[in-house]
């Protein structure tokens, strides 16, 4: 975890803007989580799907500490080519530091014919807020 993004408001979101965020770094002494904060990180890999489905899991030992690594976002596209959002939350004050593994990744195989992911969200690099705004409903 080198780079998050907190929402600067986190007790008003809305789904329907472009949402401000603020950008944080962190160097070897890692970030303190807070709980009542959603923040947004980025996995350090990339990862390109072409014919499985990607989900994306915390690790049980984080989750022992109370940390969250994804809210309902767990599962990829096939196609998604990009690093992972993690939007990690937390019910006690928990340190996490740079190189931690802190989430896993299972495939799953595909049948039948294949739509590859063309959203919103391909390629992104780095920790990307929610883009829901861009719908046209």
């Amino acid at each position: 975890l080198t780079s998050g993004t907190m929402f600067n408001d986190p007790n008003f979101l809305d789904a329907r803007r472009d949402n401000r965020t603020v950008k944080t770094y962190h160097g070897d002494e890692g970030i303190l989580l807070k709980p009542g904060i959603l923040y947004l990180a980025h996995t350090v890999e990339r990862t390109f799907t072409p014919n499985v489905v990607p989900m994306l899991e915390g690790r049980s030992s984080l989750a022992r500490l109370g940390v969250c690594v994804h809210q309902t976002g767990g599962f990829g596209d096939v196609g998604f080519n990009g690093q992972w959002v993690l939007e990690i939350s937390c019910i006690h004050h928990v340190r996490i530091y740079p190189g931690m593994a802190i989430c896993q990744l299972v495939l799953f195989d595909t049948v039948g014919d294949l739509m590859p992911y063309r959203g919103r969200y391909q390629h992104q690099s780095g920790p990307v807020a929610c883009r829901l705004w861009q719908d046209k409903a």
